[in-house]
């Protein structure tokens, strides 16, 4: 709203003795922040300024007790502003009023409509939905721009529209999930099964392999290395180099993952060696033939050095089997809860399905109504609602702030005795159109 729009009401809150400053389009920066602080203090009472004017920036709210939107703006951002000026920390007052003002009949139905549809299409983007294509859901705020646009159009209906399209679209959005969460289920199963029976088969082989292994702590140690018997870790890690070394050779310089094969046994289990060959470098791997074990992994320019690390990899593999079986047996017994769960939860039907059918059906009768009246010929539909611009839609003042303000006008000279009706706009006269200027506010 420009600046000289603000005045008559300027001169409408002078004329009820309200200390009021217009914050206008030539106020420079330093005559802005000197009129800041003394509303801050207590010393303005009102402020009246465009959205420009008084957004970003303004430090107002200590005292700030209520807002009130003169117009309606183009943008879902300019209403956060405004009422970004009070309800923000400092604020000393625990509760504060924010009022909204429209006239039935007005153009104030179809900015209303204009920012409702801004805002959802906002609100859908930035909750980050991706569940679905079709942008649909309505946020909180978004709902209270469509309940003051059915206020403003004088239609009831569309009120009561608006209220039962936002509990069906609640409800809408709940049933979505629960089928989205039945589609889970039904992948959960399976996959859950699948899981089962592959760790009752690795559990199955660890177990083998447990019964087989023999014992190589201390003394005890034996490892076979291309068919050549070793008694000492150190024999056994100067074996190793000297084998990976010849097989990577042959491997020319092929990248991948290159199977050398068996390289001997350790424990009384099968050892396979693999060559991983990448732009970083060579590893070798070492694993226990066909069991759900990590691989013992080496840098090949560590070999020389380090060799002796793989054979100690491998030991503390073999040793760990007993408790590799226990973790698989957890996850085999998880995995079996899962699916029933999953199965449990599929009989479960949607808890809200007669609320959803309940929502439903009062929505579409409400739109039938609607249509029902539309298709009335034009003499047996309501007045105009625009024919009568005394029934304006607007929030009252509290009732001490109404009570104050009367007395104060009932003492004014300018108003009489009477004083103004303070449930009547200002800026209306009785006759449609009629907009009073300053000069007749005065007279």
């Amino acid at each position: 709203m420009p600046s000289h729009a603000l005045k008559p009401w300027k001169i409408t809150l002078l004329r009820a003795q309200a200390p009021t400053e217009l914050s206008n389009s030539g106020s420079s920066s330093q005559e802005k922040a000197r009129l800041f602080a003394a509303a801050r203090q207590g010393q303005v009472a009102v402020l009246l300024g465009s959205t420009q004017k008084m957004g970003v920036g303004t430090n107002v709210q200590a005292r700030a007790i209520a807002l009130h939107h003169i117009d309606c703006p183009w943008r879902p951002a300019d209403i956060e502003q405004r009422e970004g000026r009070i309800l923000r920390q400092g604020n000393q007052n625990p509760e504060v009023g924010i009022y909204r003002y429209v006239v039935q009949g007005s153009f104030d139905a179809y900015s209303w409509q204009t920012v409702e549809r801004k805002a959802k299409f906002i609100a859908q983007i930035t909750q980050g939905r991706l569940e679905h294509r079709a942008i649909e859901d309505i946020a909180d705020n978004t709902l209270s721009f469509a309940e003051v646009k059915a206020l403003a159009s004088g239609d009831p209906l569309i009120l009561e529209k608006a209220q039962a399209d936002a509990e069906l679209t609640r409800l809408a959005r709940l049933h979505r999930a629960h089928q989205q969460n039945q589609q889970n289920l039904r992948h959960t199963i399976p996959a859950a099964e699948q899981q089962h029976d592959l760790r009752s088969r690795q559990r199955g082989a660890v177990n083998a392999a447990i019964a087989r292994r023999r014992d190589t702590r201390g003394e005890r140690f034996q490892m076979t290395i291309a068919g050549q018997p070793l008694n000492t870790r150190a024999e056994a890690a100067a074996r190793l180099k000297a084998w990976a070394m010849h097989h990577a050779r042959h491997a020319g310089l092929r990248r991948g993952e290159i199977d050398l094969g068996p390289l001997g046994e350790l424990g009384g289990l099968q050892i396979d060696a693999t060559l991983r060959v990448s732009t970083e470098g060579s590893v070798l791997l070492l694993a226990l033939h066909e069991l759900p074990v990590d691989a013992a992994q080496l840098p090949m320019h560590q070999l020389p050095e380090h060799a002796i690390s793989l054979v100690r990899q491998l030991e503390h593999r073999i040793h760990d089997l007993p408790a590799r079986a226990e973790r698989l047996a957890e996850s085999q017994q998880a995995a079996a809860v899962d699916a029933a769960h999953a199965r449990e939860s599929l009989r479960q039907p949607f808890k809200h399905a007669d609320a959803y059918a309940a929502a439903q059906a009062r929505s579409a009768h409400i739109a039938d109504q609607m249509r029902h009246r539309q298709q009335q010929p034009p003499e047996t539909r309501d007045a105009d609602p625009g024919e009568n611009p005394s029934a304006i839609q607007r929030a009252s003042f509290p009732a001490p702030a109404v009570e104050a303000l009367t007395a104060r006008q009932a003492d004014s000279p300018r108003t009489g005795a009477r004083g103004p009706d303070p449930s009547r706009s200002h800026l209306h006269d009785r006759k449609p159109g009629a907009v009073r200027r300053p000069d007749d506010l005065q007279r």
